[in-house]
């Protein structure tokens, strides 16, 4: 280290606060084994996304396709009409997912978690499909 940039750090510790003795401040070294962890988990399940293979969702029959985005990261419900009635609405709102003007689509970030939202959601709509029309 320069003589230079030795002198101003004393100079920076003898006129600081009384907590203030070291050369750094101390929350820049308090967590770094906790950032150290938390990057190499991230690193570890971007690479286990990157080897997953698309998952593929049977919805025939059923005026929708789900479209995993990978250039977005985005899970995309598409339906063919464009617009859903209320309850379809409020049961899409109630898994996460979201209508987005830009690609007409309802849809939420890709995750394990979105995986199984749209296969509740396929699953439920089977269900009512499958009713007679005297249940409803």
């Amino acid at each position: 280290m320069p003589e230079e940039k030795a002198k101003k750090i004393d100079e920076r510790i003898a006129g600081g606060y009384s907590w203030e003795r070291q050369p750094h401040p101390a929350w820049q070294l308090q967590n770094s084994n906790q950032e150290i962890r938390r990057t190499k988990q991230r690193i570890k399940q971007l690479e286990a996304e990157s080897k997953r293979e698309e998952a593929t969702y049977d919805t025939d029959g059923l005026g929708f396709e789900v479209v995993e985005n990978q250039d977005i990261k985005r899970l995309q419900i598409i339906f063919e009409g464009g617009r859903v009635d209320n309850a379809t609405y409020q049961q899409l709102r109630h898994l996460g997912f979201v209508f987005s003007k830009t690609n007409q689509a309802f849809q939420r970030q890709l995750n394990e978690n979105a995986r199984w939202a749209a296969n509740h959601f396929i699953d439920g709509q089977r269900a009512l499909q499958s009713k007679p029309e005297a249940e409803m």
